[in-house]
């Protein structure tokens, strides 16, 4: 196991971020983690490191350790972890954010977003056929297929709401889009949440 500082392993930590065998661990807490983190990790405690990354079914995958604690730093230097923990990124002087991409997580819940709609661009992320169950007026369709295989042409300086139908290919965009410089925000339970909750919708027309 190596241990990262700023840009030392640049080429091994970029490996690790665009690969498809790869695992990223962030044992920061959750408020630190939502606030920024290294694109697609999963939060974890740093306790739990150890046991999880021993498991039989990830033995061969590429793993990352990343963290922002002195003391998750020095105990997970001191775990004698496996060998396919291959980096550990000492975040400790917040020098990931300057170096590398990072994503951070942010939600507008459907009430509020109602309130505040002239203050975001909702982009809705379902595939065309799924809009029959309405859409929120205003909204652009740019579906979560495109959104993963390709940058898309959103302005920067908007600020964006996603939405998806039920809130879980949203999260992913959030993560992906967040990563790549834009002011996202999700819309937890999705289009399906907005339409329990009474908010107007408007339909495809024949």
């Amino acid at each position: 196991m190596r241990i990262a500082k700023g840009n030392l392993y640049f080429e091994e930590i970029t490996e690790i971020l665009s690969g498809k065998s790869s695992i990223i661990i962030d044992t920061d807490p959750l408020s630190l983690y939502n606030q920024f983190h290294p694109p697609f990790s999963f939060p974890m405690p740093a306790k739990d490191v150890k046991k999880v990354v021993s498991r039989p079914d990830i033995r061969y995958e590429n793993v990352m350790v990343f963290s922002s604690s002195e003391d998750d730093v020095s105990m997970l230097m001191n775990s004698d972890l496996p060998d396919n923990v291959k980096i550990l990124y000492d975040n400790t002087d917040r020098s990931w954010t300057n170096i590398y991409p990072y994503s951070y997580y942010r939600k507008i819940d459907p009430d509020r977003l109602y309130s505040h709609l002239k203050d975001f661009q909702i982009l809705d992320i379902r595939e065309e056929f799924e809009l029959f169950t309405g859409f929120i007026e205003g909204s652009i369709n740019i579906p979560f297929s495109k959104i993963m295989e390709q940058d898309i042409d959103l302005e920067k300086n908007r600020t964006y709401a996603i939405i998806c139908a039920h809130g879980n290919r949203s999260r992913v965009a959030v993560e992906l889009l967040s990563s790549r410089g834009f002011e996202v925000y999700d819309v937890p339970g999705g289009i399906q949440k907005w339409l329990e909750m009474g908010f107007p919708v408007s339909y495809v027309e024949d």
